[in-house]
């Protein structure tokens, strides 16, 4: 695939990515009241404050892939970061899914989701041979 092609799907990708992130994960997490989210039968610690600082991070790694995909071959670490933000959050799903039984289907599609922008970051990541 052309570098120009590449760059041009993986800007689409870290747009959604973002949006995503923000709107469905960081921002519910950091400022929706505890009984909203009890409502999806979402997994809230007995400590609410972790559930807010996830919420922070998540919105913050939403803020970076929206200032990635401006230019994703300058901002590539962010993209190269985002690989381990996302292959985390999926074997995490995996081994809760396989160990305990999680049954949550926010929590499996969350999974399953950040397994694709894993292997979509993978396969458009901008690498110094592309640019031959």
């Amino acid at each position: 695939m052309k570098l120009e092609l590449k760059i041009h799907w993986l800007r689409r990708v870290l747009i959604v990515k973002a949006l995503i992130t923000i709107v469905v994960w960081g921002l519910p997490a950091l400022l929706a009241p505890l009984s909203l989210l009890e409502i999806f039968k979402l997994p809230i610690p007995a400590e609410s404050v972790y559930l807010r600082f996830f919420g922070g991070a998540a919105t913050a790694w939403g803020v970076a892939y929206w200032l990635a995909h401006k230019d994703p071959v300058r901002n590539v670490a962010i993209v190269k970061a985002g690989l381990v933000d996302n292959i985390l959050p999926t074997l995490v799903v995996g081994f809760f899914s396989l160990a305990r039984g999680m049954s949550n289907v926010f929590m499996w599609l969350s999974g399953v989701l950040t397994g694709v922008f894993f292997v979509l970051f993978l396969i458009l990541m901008p690498r110094e041979r592309d640019k031959e």
